[in-house]
């Protein structure tokens, strides 16, 4: 078995999960940062991991990545430092004219649960899967959000407008492991399960009206 073949995704995941940042990742894990850049996974795994503004990226870029997020407040949890160097190049009005000011900001409805997989993300041998509570008016754009800002795709498993979804999302989540995903909002809501303990998700769902 060849170093390439003995990095399995998984494992790869569980070595980067120690780090905070890509930068220590790669310094303290040389060769499962190589196996996982070669295969396209590395964004993914380090998705958890909190980034830092490159002095050195163009105003342009800056402005793009602000563009991916809705708030202030979401943009600046996932890169600390975007702040200062935004307002030291003076770019807030390229950057922010678009996002949504508290308030502008309309309270979900918390009318529905979701349940999605998290493609190719193991913890244990158990696939991850992400659980949450949205508005019924504001369809998959939540699950559209998170999968974007964490890098993590997603595949919809279950999707359902339901009562008292806050109580149904906690019975859920008491179901299989916490893969210690971190990082961003919503990352404490992701859960390994096996096919028995997600079909247990899925009864709950099921049953309760």
């Amino acid at each position: 078995m060849n170093n390439y073949e003995r990095w399995t995704d998984e494992k790869i995941h569980k070595k980067a999960l120690k780090y905070n940042r890509p930068i220590d990742f790669k310094k303290n894990e040389t060769k499962a940062y190589n196996v996982a850049q070669q295969r396209g996974i590395l964004k993914s795994v380090c998705s958890h991991m909190i980034r830092k503004i490159d002095k050195f990226l163009s105003d342009d870029e800056l402005i793009k990545i602000a563009k991916e997020f809705n708030t202030k407040a979401e943009f600046r949890e996932k890169y600390p430092s975007a702040r200062q160097v935004i307002r030291r190049r003076q770019l807030e009005k390229e950057a922010y004219s678009h996002m949504t000011s508290k308030r502008e900001y309309k309270k979900p409805d918390n009318d529905t649960i979701y349940i999605w997989k998290a493609i190719g993300i193991k913890f244990n041998n158990k696939q991850v899967y992400k659980i949450g509570v949205t508005s019924f008016r504001r369809g998959i754009q939540r699950i559209t959000e998170v999968s974007k800002k964490s890098s993590i795709r997603a595949e919809i498993i279950e999707i359902k407008e339901i009562k008292e979804a806050l109580r149904v999302e906690q019975s859920i989540l008491n179901i299989g492991e916490d893969p210690k995903i971190i990082g961003f909002r919503g990352c404490t809501e992701f859960r390994a399960m096996n096919d028995s303990e997600l079909d247990k998700a899925k009864e709950i769902i099921s049953n309760w009206h």
